[in-house]
Formats: C-alpha cells, sequence, structure tokens
C-alpha cells in the first residue's frame, strides 16, 4: 500500500507521457530476477520462501495481474489507506493460492507456518532445572563470594563485591537478533541476554556475565533485561550500547552512564562497585575506515576510547573496567556461507570488499583489526589508569582467538573450525551477531578471562573452555587486575 514511490512510479528519459509504474522493481513487491541484480524486500523474502504469493512481476496499475497484491496507486494520501487495505483484503480473499485465515502475509506458503514447526536454528541454549547450583558453588577450594564489609581497594575485589554492572558498544553488546530466527530479526535489540549487560532470567536459561555474578551476588543491578530499544524502554538499565555506533560515541555513553549513577536512586553512587565492560569499532573498521582512513584508523579509535575512560576516571568512584577487544569481523568469510550471509556481510562490512578478491579483502581488514587491538591494549597498559587504588582498566583478550590467519593461504586453526562446526548454531542469520546460544558461549568465555591472571589470559582455542568455567579459590578469590597478577605470580597468591 502507498503512493508512487511504493508503486515504482518513473518516467522514461522521453516525456512524462512515458511515465509507468514499475512494480517489478518497487523496493518492497518488486519480484522481477532475483535479489543479484534487483534487490528488493520481495526477493530477500524469496530466498527463505520461494512459494512467496503477493509479488509483483511487470509493469501497470494497481488492478494489473503483474501488481500482484502491490495496490499502491500514484498521487494517493494517507486518507486513501483504508481504501487500499480494503481493496487488498478483498484481491486476498479472491486468490484461490491463499488461505486466507491460516497463512501469515509476506512469510508463508501452505507448508511454513510462523514459528517454524521445526527448530531449523538452534538459537537458545540448553536449559538447566533451575535447581542446578552453578560449578563454583560446588568447587570444594570455594572462597567468600562477597568480602564481609565493602572493599576499598579494587585489587582486593571479589566477584561478590560487584554492586553494578554495566556495557557500552554496539549492535553486538546490544544482542541484536539474539533470539531471531530470520535474517530481518537483526533490527530487534534483546538486551536481556547480551552476555555483557544482560540479565533476564538467571544463568540456567540465559548464561551471561550478569547472571553469573547474580550467583555470587543476588543483588545485582544495572542489567538489562528484555527486548527493546533503549531509548523507549527502562529494561535497558546500564547496557547503553547502540546498533550503528562507534568508538566515537563512547564519550555520550560515559556521561549518560555517569548521570544515571547519580540521579537514580537504585544506585549508591560513592559506595557501589561498578563493574563496567565495553566492546566497540565493528562499525568504524567494516563501514567508515575504507573510506575516511584517518578518522578511523587504530590511533583514533585508541584516542576515543581514551576519551571516555579519561571522563571516567575523572569521574566515578570505585570502578572496575573490562576492554573487550574488537572481533575481527573476517571470521564471517572465512567460515561461513550461503545467501543471507553473503547479502548481509555486503551491506554490513563493505570495506571488506574493497580488494580485487574476497581473499585480499580478508588479509587487509583483519590486518587492521590487529591494528585496533594493539592500539587498545597499548592504552590499556599504558599506565594512564593505574593512579587511583579505587579503579582500574582490565584487558580481556579471549576475541583474539576469532582472528584470521595472517597469510593467504594458512589454514584456519582446525580447533577453531571444530569448535564452529560443533556450536554451528552460535551466529544469528548474519553471520556474524551471536545468538543466544553464542551469548552464552561468549559469556562463560569473558569469565573466565576474568579469572586468568594478567599475562597469562585465554586468547588461543588451544586454551578455550567450552560450557567450563574457571572459578576463584582461596588462593585466588579476586578478580584478576594488573596489580594483583604481579603478586600471584611472585608469591602465588592474591
Amino acid at each position: 500500500m502507498g503512493d508512487s514511490i511504493t508503486a515504482g512510479y518513473k518516467m522514461t528519459a522521453l516525456s512524462v507521457v512515458y511515465a509507468v509504474e514499475e512494480r517489478g522493481y518497487a523496493f518492497t513487491t518488486g519480484g522481477l530476477g532475483n535479489w543479484k541484480n534487483v534487490t528488493t524486500i520481495a526477493n530477500l523474502l524469496r530466498e527463505f520462501n520461494p512459494d512467496l504469493i503477493g509479488i509483483s512481476t511487470g509493469s501497470g496499475d494497481y488492478k494489473s495481474q503483474a501488481a500482484g497484491f502491490n495496490v499502491a496507486v500514484r498521487g494517493a494520501v494517507d486518507e486513501d489507506m483504508l481504501v487500499q487495505a480494503k481493496y487488498l483484503k478483498k484481491k486476498m480473499m479472491d486468490n484461490p493460492d491463499i488461505d486466507y485465515e491460516k497463512h501469515w502475509k509476506n512469510q508463508s506458503t501452505n507448508e511454513i507456518t510462523y514459528p517454524p514447526d521445526v527448530e531449523y536454528i538452534k538459537t537458545l541454549q540448553d536449559k538447566l532445572p533451575l535447581s542446578t547450583p552453578h560449578p563454583c558453588e560446588i568447587n570444594p577450594d570455594k572462597p567468600l563470594w562477597r568480602s564481609e564489609t565493602r572493599p576499598t581497594s579494587v585489587h582486593k575485589l571479589r566477584p561478590g563485591d560487584i554492586d553494578v554492572i554495566a556495557a557500552f558498544g554496539d549492535s553486538i553488546v546490544s544482542a541484536n537478533g539474539a533470539r531471531e530466527n530470520n535474517a530481518l530479526g537483526i533490527f530487534i535489540e534483546d538486551r536481556g541476554v547480551s552476555f555483557l549487560g544482560g540479565g533476564q532470567g538467571t544463568w540456567h536459561e540465559f548464561t551471561t556475565l550478569p547472571n553469573i555474578i547474580k550467583v555470587f551476588n543476588p543483588h545485582l543491578t544495572g542489567f538489562a533485561t528484555g527486548r527493546g530499544l533503549l531509548s523507549l524502554s527502562s529494561s535497558g538499565e546500564l547496557n547503553l550500547a547502540g546498533p550503528g555506533t562507534r568508538d566515537g560515541d563512547l564519550i555520550i555513553m560515559a556521561k549518560e552512564f555517569v548521570k544515571k549513577l547519580r540521579t537514580e536512586r537504585t544506585y549508591d553512587f560513592n559506595n557501589d562497585w561498578k563493574m563496567l565492560s565495553i566492546l566497540t569499532g565493528h562499525n568504524n573498521i567494516c563501514t567508515f575506515e575504507c573510506h575516511d582512513k584517518e578518522l578511523h584508523s587504530p590511533e583514533a579509535h585508541k584516542k576515543n576510547l581514551q576519551k571516555a575512560l579519561d571522563y571516567l576516571y575523572d569521574n566515578v568512584p570505585r570502578l572496575f573496567i573490562n576492554i573487550i577487544p574488537i572481533i575481527d569481523p573476517t571470521i564471517n568469510p572465512r567460515t561461513t556461507s550461503g545467501v543471507v550471509c553473503s547479502i548481509i556481510r555486503r551491506l554490513g562490512c563493505r570495506c571488506l570488499f574493497t580488494e580485487s578478491t574476497v581473499e585480499e579483502g580478508v588479509l587487509k581488514l583483519s590486518s587492521i583489526v590487529r591494528q585496533y587491538q594493539e592500539a587498545e591494549k597499548d592504552l590499556v597498559f599504558g599506565g594512564l589508569y593505574d593512579g587511583r587504588d579505587d579503579f582500574t582498566v582490565e584487558w580481556q583478550p579471549f576475541f583474539r582467538a576469532l582472528n584470521a590467519p595472517q597469510r593467504i593461504g594458512e589454514p584456519e586453526d582446525p580447533r577453531m573450525l571444530e569448535l564452529l562446526e560443533k556450536e554451528a548454531s552460535i551466529w544469528t542469520m548474519d553471520c556474524f551477531h551471536f545468538n543466544q546460544r553464542g551469548h552464552m558461549t561468549m559469556a562463560i568465555q569473558m569469565w573466565n578471562n576474568m579469572l586468568e591472571p594478567v599475562g597469562n589470559k585465554t586468547e588461543t582455542f588451544d586454551r578455550f573452555l567450552i560450557n567450563k568455567y574457571k572459578c576463584p579459590t582461596k588462593e585466588h578469590p579476586y578478580l584478576f587486575t594488573k596489580k594483583n597478577s604481579e603478586t600471584f605470580f611472585s608469591e602465588e597468591h592474591q
């Protein structure tokens, strides 16, 4: 339904007399050709359902056979929508190929219902009974979960001492599409199951970093619950990530974070221990770096991250910050295939296609990823944030295991391929974002990194623990920092 735009109206170069409604090319219902030569919503949907009904196949007005169910009229105004709706209903009811009551409009045949009868992608982790104890709860060497009094040093911080949890980042951190079974679901922000900022339910059904920490402190606050845009929902809490955001937006998130901590009664600004995790830069490197190398260089990435960290260092007491290195987006073409992945990677990571071959594009982009990661690491270990005993910035490098080989033709890590084959369903349908099952996997890696001393953290697949947890012990009851890691290596305790 609509006006001349929806009707595919255009004019030839000859004269306005030759104005024609090219409905077969309309971005909504156009069904000429296929998505490769005529990219429309209808042609994209046909990749999932070849028997899609209602597509437009040629030119003509809304009454023509070629119009399908495109009932848009050139010159229509909003008051005309009711007329178009009634006409559309009549066309559907008169069409013998349609089961008017049962068919889902825009997505069904007599063989498909919504949601699918057969779960063709396993998006969710396997649930455990709520009575199942967390592995760390049955550890015979377990220490106190929470200090008897609030610690004054970040280097003596137990997992249960964390009172508030937050996250900054892009669509990976806002968990876009995490529980969706179709490509269009990537637009749905599912913050409640984000591995860094989601706290919906418990770790038994949604394993996230906040839900793991809730085992140690059931009164944890700040985590997100449910789906929805951050700006339209209070359930986002302190998961301040936003789809499409870049590293330059971190300072905006930092200021909003401080504002919320200061003004919302949920938080004790001066006394609560806060944990903040930051993962960003994917939109810079995938969409903008190849067009403006100076503005989106590794050094610029470092400066934008530093700007946010400087602000937090000057304004927030009792803060433990995790910096997670950017994920190498070339993991998509290196390990996945299929029409949907091919479409979305061209739309979502244009900088991958600046070279003459995909292999050369992978090599070039992955090299820039490593430079971004080194810039992040240099900032963390540069000593800028070591001057306060209640503040630390730590490096959790587990995502570096996804980095591409550094030469064309060099084989991938067989352990990574084995994991991705075994856990084939950790991706959403765009083959880059994590589905909820993937968020579970990454939450456990994140937790394990935090329980490993600096200088000996897992960042290769030979040390990955799939669905296995590291736990605090009496020898190392605290979250590892640069400072207490030195003590651990020299004295074998923190």
